[in-house]
Parts: structure tokens; C-alpha cells; sequence
């Protein structure tokens, strides 16, 4: 791989855990730079002192370990992988430690950063067999402090936010990768890798699409040559990323509006895909081209069915990402709504009492009575946004009181399954619609 090996072997765990060295430690009082004025003068001697000289002698060891993990003779937990991760995001910034960083990008990047971000054989196994599963890690990867692709998209976004010209070092291989792909025979393609580099350039959007950006006009191009032809890709996973790369671009003022067009009409084929994630990445991705007149137009004379779409995933997934999607399609749409008012509403009463329902059995079976923390999951927060789109729907019908008077039957259970059942998490919005 060509990473030195260090003079001396130093076990980068032991040699963490003795020192309290995590990288949150190295960034508190290590780093000279970082050291909060008032509060790290203790320290400045002891950071100057492990920036020049301690730092360099673990950045030597991870690089060692990375090179074994990459030559697949060492094992590495996730939890190492991460930390090793953030070691090196640490390392960015510091002039004293980038200068020995740096030599090794080119390598780290290919190496080591894009396999950790590629789909592993478990997330294209978790795809097929436990959808929901794969959609709750890709979706809430975040809240997974130890998952190894939030680290390394988190180095990511450093490095081309703090040192800009490595910018061009991810996407140089980022285009190598997709123009092998390109050019592959139909059999012999590798969908993993190339689903990998759209990941990873869709990691960088908000530095792509930035002020002044020299290589923002080129992202449209991009977008129709590389990413176009994934949403007819036999694989499932690629189809939902190009979804995900679409709306990760969700700034881009397109040139041509007809490619907002072919976006559009993709989006909506994804939403009647046959796998739930493509489903769910189409659903997420319609939302923000909603910005645009022309697919606000477009949308008009199919937002009911696109309505009974959203309804039918969030009954299928608890995905509290959809409830937002439904909240702001109810509020630009309402007028193309207001006929399909009273059975909307019907279909939000339902989706709420399956998922209250699903909690209180859940609760029930664990032998709790009063446990307001339980209710703070994934259910809840769906439930949440379930409620926040009903009250949206009732904002919207304030100039049809006819109409609010069936609504006010039809929604009454779930007032009262909230209130019986004391659901305090959901309390305020269920005050918002009886005030309203």
C-alpha cells in the first residue's frame, strides 16, 4: 500500500486507552489550535508537546494497522475502524499533522475510506431479506456513534471543507470509478463500487455546490451521464442511490428543465418499485423538487395517488422522514387536496392508531405501567409527524367548515387513544388539533 511502517511497534489501542487518547481527548487538549481560551492555558504545553511529537508516533501506528486491515492479514472491529477514522479527521486540520497525513491521502482514500463506505455483503443480504432494517442504519446512521461510515463520512466532509484541493483527489477517483463502471460489459459491472462513489460524491454536495464552486456547472452533466441510468439498474440498491443522489443535490438549478422532467417521471416509477428501500430513497427525494415550478406543475394533477403512495409507505415502514414529506406536500397542495380532504384524513387516523397501537402492545409486553421513555423510539417519531401532517390538513380546511365537521368524528379516536393511554411525547400536537 506503501505506508511506512513505524520504527517502533506500538499497539494504537493499548497505547489509547493508557493515555485516554480518543479523538475527542485529542481534539480537547491536544491540539494547540483547538484549546478553548480561559480554559486551556493548563494545557498548551502539553498539546504543543503531543501534536509534535505524540501524534505523529499513533498516526504512524493506525497507519500500520490500516495497512494490515487493507492486506487482510488483521481483523478490525467496527468500533476501531470508526475511532481510526476519527483519528484522522483530527489529523486535517493541524498543519503539524497534516503534513504527515498527507502523503498517504491518495492511498487511504482508495484503500481504506471508500471500502468502509462501500455496501458490505451483510447491507446487500439486509437489503433483500430485512428492508426495514437496511433502511433504518442507512437512514438514522447517524445516531450509530460507532458506525464506521459515519466516520468516514465525516473525514470526508473535513478534508474538502478545511483542505479544498483534496477536493479534487475524491472526485478524480470518484470518476475513475464510475467511468470503469461505464465502460464494463453488462455482466462483469461492478454495482457495489459504483454505488460506493455515488455515495461518496453525494457526501460532498454542500462542498460541491458552494459559493464560488469552479466545479458546480459540471454537476448537472454529472448527474444525467452517471446517475440517469442507475434508476433502470437491476440492481435494487443502485436504484435507490440514485434517488438518494438526486435529492442530496437538491440545491442544483439545473440549466435544462427537462432534466428536472426525467427526474421527476424517474422519482415517481421508483415510488412504485418493487423493493421498499427504492420506495422509501424515491419518496424522500420527491420532496425537495417541489422548489421548482415546473415540477410543482408537473405534481398538481397527480398529488392524490402520490398522497395514497406516501399513506401506503408509511403503513408498510416507520419512517418519521415520510411524515415530513406528507406535512409539506398537504401544505403546498391543499387546494388539489381539499376534495380528497375527508378520506385523507381517514387514512391518517388509521396510519396513527396502527402505530399507537403497535407501541402500547409493545409496551404492555414489556410489563410496564408508566414508562414515558419507552415512547421515545422510531414509532413515536413517526407518530409525531402523523399528527403534525393532521394538523396541517385541519389549517389548510379552516374556509370548509363542512368539511371540518366530518374531520372532527373521524379523528376523535385518536384524541382519545392519546390522551386515555397519557402518550405525554404526543400530547402537544393533539392540544394544536383540538385548538384547532
Amino acid at each position: 500500500m506503501g505506508i511506512l511502517q513505524p520504527e517502533q511497534t506500538i499497539c494504537p489501542v493499548c497505547f489509547v486507552r493508557a493515555y485516554d487518547l480518543t479523538p475527542s481527548n485529542f481534539y480537547s487538549y491536544g491540539n494547540p489550535g483547538s484549546l478553548v481560551s480561559g480554559n486551556g492555558d493548563d494545557y498548551v504545553e502539553f498539546a504543543k508537546h503531543f501534536i509534535s511529537t505524540i501524534a505523529p508516533e499513533i498516526l504512524k501506528a493506525y497507519l500500520a494497522q490500516i495497512e494490515k486491515w487493507v492486506a487482510k492479514t488483521t481483523w478490525l472491529s467496527r468500533r476501531c475502524l470508526s475511532y481510526t477514522l476519527a483519528f484522522l479527521d483530527e489529523c486535517v486540520k493541524p498543519k503539524q499533522m497534516w503534513a504527515h497525513l498527507k502523503p498517504h491521502l491518495d492511498t487511504l482514500v482508495t484503500h481504506f475510506l471508500f471500502p468502509v463506505l462501500c455496501l458490505s455483503e451483510d447491507d446487500i443480504e439486509k437489503f433483500d431479506t430485512d428492508p426495514e432494517d437496511y433502511l433504518h442504519h442507512k437512514l438514522n446512521f447517524y445516531e450509530e456513534v460507532s458506525a464506521p461510515d459515519v466516520a468516514a463520512t465525516n473525514f470526508l466532509v473535513t478534508l474538502t471543507k478545511v483542505r479544498r484541493k483534496q477536493t479534487y483527489t475524491i472526485l478524480t477517483f470518484v470518476n475513475t470509478i464510475v467511468n470503469e463502471y461505464e465502460a464494463t460489459e453488462d455482466g462483469k459491472k461492478n454495482h457495489v463500487a459504483k454505488e460506493g462513489a455515488l455515495r461518496m460524491i453525494g457526501t460532498l454536495s454542500s462542498v460541491i455546490l458552494a459559493k464560488k464552486s469552479p466545479i458546480a456547472t459540471q454537476v448537472e452533466y454529472f448527474l444525467v451521464r452517471y446517475v440517469f441510468p442507475d434508476f433502470n439498474s437491476p440492481q435494487g440498491y443502485l436504484r435507490a442511490r440514485a434517488c438518494d443522489t438526486v435529492e442530496k443535490f437538491e440545491q442544483l438549478d439545473f440549466k435544462d428543465p427537462n432534466n428536472l422532467l426525467v427526474i421527476y417521471r424517474k422519482i415517481l416509477e421508483c415510488m412504485g418499485d418493487p423493493e421498499l428501500p427504492v420506495r422509501v430513497e424515491a419518496a424522500l427525494a420527491l420532496q425537495p423538487l417541489i422548489r421548482h415550478d415546473i415540477i410543482r406543475t408537473s405534481m398538481q394533477q397527480n398529488i392524490p395517488q402520490i398522497m395514497q403512495q406516501l399513506l401506503k409507505l408509511a403503513n408498510e415502514v416507520d419512517v418519521d422522514a415520510l411524515s415530513n414529506v406528507m406535512e409539506d406536500f398537504v401544505e403546498v397542495f391543499a387546494a388539489e387536496l381539499t376534495p380528497f380532504a375527508v378520506a385523507l384524513s381517514e387514512q391518517l387516523r388509521d396510519t396513527y392508531l396502527r402505530i399507537v397501537n403497535g407501541l402500547l402492545e409493545k409496551n404492555e409486553s414489556r410489563g410496564d405501567d408508566d414508562s414515558y421513555g419507552d415512547y421515545l423510539d422510531d414509532k413515536s417519531i413517526t407518530a409525531l409527524g402523523v399528527l403534525q401532517t393532521i394538523g396541517t390538513l385541519i389549517l389548510t380546511l379552516e374556509s370548509t367548515p363542512e368539511v371540518l365537521l366530518h374531520m372532527e368524528s373521524i379523528l376523535m379516536p385518536v384524541i382519545s387513544i392519546t390522551l386515555e393511554n397519557k402518550l405525554y411525547d404526543l400530547y402537544n400536537e393533539v392540544f394544536e388539533i383540538i385548538d384547532s
